[in-house]
């Protein structure tokens, strides 16, 4: 009636590759779905606030080469870029991947006093 257990999994394999191919093609909402999460595309997560003497930010980009994250301050535009690379297993069934692989860039404005 159902057919074999293979072809059910391999219904439920084309399910979630289409789940996950639709998150990324809409992302998964306008809004995070929790008070610590950020909208989908923003990596690194940043903390910008103003000292008496300057701003202070803080990027958190666990497990990348400090080296490799690229930093640019034109026009009161802080740019970050760099790439990520998170290791896969081959062997493994992934039901849900979370953390992105590829390269990254954010652009974020910084005060106007900001020279």
């Amino acid at each position: 009636m159902f057919g074999s257990l293979t072809s059910l999994d391999s219904l439920f394999e084309e399910f979630r590759r289409m789940e996950q191919q639709i998150d990324e093609l809409f992302g998964s909402g306008t809004q995070p779905p929790a008070i610590r999460s950020v909208a989908r595309g923003t990596y690194p997560p940043i903390n910008m606030g103003a000292a008496p003497d300057g701003i202070d930010i803080y990027l958190f980009a666990a497990g990348l080469n400090p080296k490799s994250i690229e930093l640019n301050i034109q026009r009161n535009l802080l740019t970050v870029a760099g790439e990520r690379q998170v290791p896969l297993n081959e062997n493994a069934t992934y039901y849900r991947k979370e953390r992105f692989s590829g390269p990254f860039r954010r652009v974020i404005a910084l005060p106007e006093d900001v020279a």
